[in-house]
């Protein structure tokens, strides 16, 4: 269910309500009255449509025996190996840790630590936070140090890609099949099952029923003099609180977050990823990307060679989501974001709606373009034979995480709010 706010900013605010009675958009700064409804659902911006808060108690009974299920399948990932290449007779095993090590190895430990974030550190953290605090829940018991682990469970949830990586075995898996003979290992079925255990635990838990759960330090209180004009709500745990020092530098009492009414230095941060990006995309789609080496032959991989490659061999669905998420979704992102900063900038209230639409499904879909990465990072772990078949990471995949990696910051550095400033509001 998605519930619609009715109410646009400059109702009559009863200052007798607890905070909690309203909620601001992080999105186009609307402050809104929550509607009393039990129901479970969205609440969204009646301004920009916005996700603000999941409603409803939920079932924390069904999110914790999904983390416990995961938990089970993730220790199961990490001990079996997922896949076996068999090539002129040689048999090569790999686990989720091996094309880590690979890179290491190989001297690329910037790009092995990018995958052991997204593919290791980040789940882990994020199933034994959830375990912890469901737990506590569970059983009725005090919650201490809740606060900081739902910090770290949010600010590690968008480096999570275990999904992303289940499409680099598949790009790797048909790239290696007319190569050897692949087969698939327990882990590979575990992975398959993780991913959607884990969309499970996303759709289930609702961390506003954590946070609710959550001593505040001292008592908020809502007057005339520190009205809505400064107000600031926590963008880690949802609490309204008073800017009563009126000052961006001040933290949440709730989780401890350091607040702000906008983010420090948008438009400049963002400009500077944006151009590093730039420059970093170029070597990044004309340099090799591997190197193989069979037989004393060597031949040179490029992102655009590989999306050619799956074209000759018929495999256009995936020479398209490689072009989709290694060329075009990387570029796409920059060309929105300067969109949004020059808009910004010439403060044109222009579709306000849906430019914010927009940045939304940039953020979103910025983590995809991992799939190449990933890729070469199983394509390293099956392929090391020796001479009979070895790949080598090249420059191209350095410049192409970075590439990821900066645009990502380029979108959490943005500040959709910008877009909303120019219309004039009674809060302006």
């Amino acid at each position: 269910m998605q519930i619609h706010l009715t109410e646009k900013h400059g109702f009559s605010i009863n200052f007798s309500m607890q905070p909690t009675s309203f909620i601001i958009c992080h999105d186009c700064d609307l402050i809104q009255k929550k509607p009393d409804t039990s129901a479970v659902g969205t609440l969204r911006c009646v301004q920009c449509d916005a996700v603000l808060q999941k409603t409803g108690k939920g079932n924390t009974d069904t999110t914790l025996a999904l983390v416990i299920a995961g938990i089970i399948l993730f220790i199961l990932i990490n001990s079996f190996p997922f896949l076996t290449f068999r090539m002129s007779g040689q048999l090569q095993e790999t686990t989720l840790i091996t094309g880590i090590e690979m890179f290491f190895i190989q001297g690329w430990w910037p790009i092995g630590l990018l995958v052991f974030l997204a593919t290791i550190l980040s789940p882990a953290f994020h199933l034994l936070g959830l375990l912890y605090i469901l737990l506590l829940l569970k059983f009725g018991l005090k919650m201490p140090g809740v606060p900081r682990i739902m910090r770290i469970i949010t600010a590690f949830q968008p480096w999570s890609m275990v999904e992303i990586f289940m499409l680099g075995i598949l790009v790797t898996v048909v790239k290696l099949s007319n190569d050897g003979e692949i087969t698939a290992g327990v882990s590979l079925f575990a992975l398959m099952a993780f991913t959607f255990v884990q969309a499970a635990i996303f759709y289930t838990f609702n961390p506003h029923q954590i946070w609710e759960k959550c001593e505040v330090d001292e008592e908020l209180k809502l007057d005339q003099e520190n009205c809505d004009m400064n107000l600031i709500q926590c963008h880690i745990c949802g609490l309204l609180c008073p800017d009563e020092n009126k000052t961006d530098k001040f933290y949440c009492k709730r989780c401890g977050a350091k607040l702000h009414k906008r983010k420090q230095d948008s438009i400049s941060r963002t400009w500077a990823l944006i151009l590093t990006a730039v420059i970093f995309y170029i070597p990044a789609n004309v340099f090799p990307i591997t190197n193989i080496i069979s037989f004393g032959d060597y031949t040179t991989d490029t992102i655009l060679s590989g999306v050619i490659y799956f074209i000759k061999t018929g495999m256009w669905p995936l020479a398209l989501i490689i072009f989709t998420a290694s060329i075009f979704v990387p570029l796409l992102k920059l060309i929105i974001l300067s969109f949004l900063l020059i808009s910004v900038q010439l403060k044109t209230t222009w579709r306000q709606k849906d430019r914010t639409r927009i940045y939304r499904i940039t953020e979103a879909i910025g983590r995809w373009s991992m799939v190449d990465i990933f890729a070469i990072t199983v394509l390293i772990a099956l392929v090391n034979m020796g001479a009979i078949a070895t790949v080598r990471v090249e420059p191209a995949a350095l410049y192409f995480a970075a590439v990821v990696v900066i645009t990502i910051f380029a979108a959490m550095a943005f500040d959709p709010r910008l877009i909303w400033d120019t219309e004039k509001n009674s809060h302006d």
